[in-house]
């Protein structure tokens, strides 16, 4: 079963069983999921030579989709004034949506076990120890879903086969290695430890 699905039946058992912490932590998963299920527009400036194909290859948009919605076809030239005579600059993009898969929906939950983790740091600095135990029980609710933490030595392995890939010879080339890495692990490792093993090894290089 998709991770996805399994949330929202795990949910309705939560709902059942009026377990409230894992309730409300299930369900602010699943606000985020659908947050990134919402459409997205980009505002395309037009310039000489636009075509509607040229503009959505530029936003990795549909063509045909882009033009019909401005009630034309993708073979005819962008139009130059709207249905009320108004001078056309720009365009609305219709974005693609990126696919909600198990991979999109770890990455949401790591975000969310951050969360917790950060707001319990927070909450322990100012003595807040009932709103520690809250924040700790909805992590252990999330930390049930999340594989299995992946051992330094494997963090390390992924990071030098990215780091020969981008061919990242010192501490300047950290930010292509770490935007390149990230998305390989997610879900698997922590940021923090991510970005420990690569500076080790950019730092050694």
């Amino acid at each position: 079963m998709p991770l996805k699905d399994q949330l929202s039946e795990d949910l309705k058992d939560a709902m059942r069983a009026s377990d409230d912490v894992r309730k409300t932590t299930l369900r602010a998963v699943i606000a985020e999921i659908k947050k990134s299920e919402v459409p997205q527009v980009a505002e395309h400036r037009i310039g000489a030579g636009d075509s509607w194909r040229s503009v959505a290859a530029k936003h990795g948009a549909d063509a045909s989709k882009l033009a019909a919605s401005y009630g034309v076809a993708v073979e005819d030239p962008i139009p130059e004034r709207d249905e009320d005579s108004q001078p056309i600059t720009k365009l609305v993009v219709p974005l693609p949506l990126p696919p909600v898969n198990d991979e999109a929906v770890q990455t949401i939950l790591a975000k969310q076990v951050k969360q917790r983790r950060d707001s319990i740091d927070a909450f322990e600095k100012a003595g807040r120890q009932d709103l520690v135990d809250k924040e700790a029980a909805e992590l252990r609710v999330l930390e049930a879903y999340m594989p299995a933490r992946m051992p330094r030595d494997e963090i390390a392995a992924e990071a030098r086969a990215v780091i020969a890939e981008v061919g990242a010879s010192g501490l300047g080339d950290k930010g292509k290695v770490m935007s390149a890495l990230m998305p390989r692990l997610a879900g698997r490792a922590e940021g923090r430890t991510i970005n420990e093993v690569v500076t080790e090894l950019l730092t050694s290089a």
